[in-house]
């Protein structure tokens, strides 16, 4: 019973401690202004690394049934190389974190999973892209797919939690911008190679068009400490989270520890 009476104290300052996070996380993000980028996803180069592009006319009724603010769809071709074709979306809405992904899509037309990689960017790993070659009866293809937001790029959940938490303290932000490459699967190891430069010229146009619309907000998030002096460090999970204020990035650590005094429980802030 001493057990019981114990864990449930414990348990209820836990689930406080994770409503007072989620609140503040609604609240900055309710702070933030998605805009759009400065030219529309048309404007990316018709002509790429010596390939020529053409156009596809968007079905607008994919575009609502996606939820997608601006679609491009083009294909780029160039002699005795296999077309190379893009997909690109963007999303104004915060609520959207890996929307639609190749992940989920190909599969549900048939295709399943043959290979994939993980690539990262050389000079700042934790921009990721993922490379999958699917199968089905009909042939194989290549994808190079990845979501961008201004300079962040990834590929997962994880990373539109880091991206997410990147925009906590501005005042406005840039869409999320999905993009999928996609090439004939005989096209091998050079067909890999010829995505990856499209994706560096993709990224690099991306991030110009949008990284300068993030602007910080006037105000800085402060969290208060606890009321608790000091304590003994409970043996239970600690609560981490970072915020964002106007240039500096702050980690803030919310333990459970006992006050000596009243032998309660309460959060505490920890500097990292």
């Amino acid at each position: 019973m001493k057990l019981l009476q114990f864990r449930i104290p414990l348990l209820l300052i836990a689930l406080l401690g994770v409503q007072l996070i989620s609140i503040a996380m609604l609240q900055q993000y309710s702070h933030v202004t998605v805009q759009p980028l400065s030219q529309p996803l048309e404007r990316i180069p018709g002509e790429l690394n010596g390939w020529a592009g053409q156009t596809a006319e968007s079905d607008p009724n994919l575009l609502r049934a996606i939820d997608a603010d601006e679609l491009l769809n083009r294909q780029y071709q160039k002699e005795i190389e296999w077309p190379v074709s893009i997909h690109c979306a963007t999303f104004n809405s915060l609520e959207h974190w890996c929307p639609h992904s190749p992940l989920e899509c190909y599969p549900a037309a048939g295709w399943h999973v043959k290979e994939e990689v993980v690539v990262r960017d050389e000079t700042a790993p934790q921009r990721t892209m993922h490379w999958v070659e699917f199968g089905k009866a009909t042939g194989t293809v290549q994808v190079l797919y990845w979501f961008q937001r201004g300079e962040d790029v990834y590929y997962d959940r994880e990373g539109a939690r880091q991206s997410r938490q990147n925009i906590w303290g501005q005042q406005s932000c840039s869409p999320l911008v999905k993009v999928v490459l996609q090439t004939d699967g005989r096209a091998g190891s050079k067909g890999k190679e010829n995505m990856l430069r499209f994706a560096d010229s993709i990224r690099q146009w991306i991030a110009t068009q949008g990284s300068s619309l993030a602007t910080p907000r006037a105000d800085v998030m402060t969290v208060h400490r606890s009321l608790i002096p000091d304590g003994i460090l409970a043996e239970t999970p600690s609560l981490t989270h970072r915020f964002v204020s106007p240039g500096k990035l702050v980690t803030v650590c919310f333990e459970m520890r006992r006050s000596p005094t009243t032998n309660g429980f309460g959060l505490w802030e920890r500097d990292l």
